[in-house]
């Protein structure tokens, strides 16, 4: 199979699909650093498939920042997690604007519909590995700004409030809990 993709994009350097399915297999096959030189790849050399590519790498940097946090590495996660949320941010204007165009296809009302959940794990993986860390006012700020971007989210309410609690706030932790009830 990867021969196959190598293949086509030797005869062909900008067919970003082939790039695409190379980062996927690599992914899959536990190989991420590989998977992550040709999801860029791809984003680089492709209109049509960079927010595919944006999409595959954000996805591939919260694995890697999952497993760098799990074996300690939390400078890294951090700066993983913080590169998958960039990625997640530059892409929604690419769907939006595609959609806004009529352009919008089958993948594009999906990404569309991937994003906020998948913004919402960063969030919430940034938000521990600062904790982690025991930088708890970054923390606080991180949940605090999912909660203004996804205030229907009830897990961003009771991650915000258990910060909240662990720094004394604990009116302020109240009114999350209030709102993680509402919802």
């Amino acid at each position: 199979e990867l021969a196959m993709y190598k293949r086509t994009v030797s005869i062909d350097p900008n067919f970003g699909g082939a790039y695409i399915n190379m980062g996927t297999t690599l992914a899959d096959n536990g190989d991420l650093a590989s998977a992550e030189v040709m999801f860029l790849k791809a984003i680089q050399c492709s209109e049509e498939v960079r927010t595919k590519g944006m999409f595959n790498l954000s996805l591939l940097l919260q694995q890697k920042a999952n497993n760098l946090a799990t074996s300690g590495n939390l400078e890294e996660a951090k700066a993983a997690i913080v590169e998958a949320s960039k990625l997640l941010d530059d892409a929604k204007p690419l769907i939006d604007a595609s959609i806004a165009l009529g352009g919008a296809n089958s993948e594009d009302a999906m990404y569309a519909s991937q994003f906020k959940p998948m913004r919402v794990q960063c969030h919430r993986v940034l938000g521990q590995v600062l904790a982690g860390m025991g930088d708890m006012v970054s923390c606080e700020t991180e949940f605090r700004t999912a909660s203004e971007k996804f205030p229907d989210i009830p897990g961003i309410w009771a991650a915000l409030s258990r910060v909240l609690e662990l720094q004394g706030k604990l009116d302020e932790a109240q009114v999350c809990k209030e709102k993680f009830a509402a919802l």
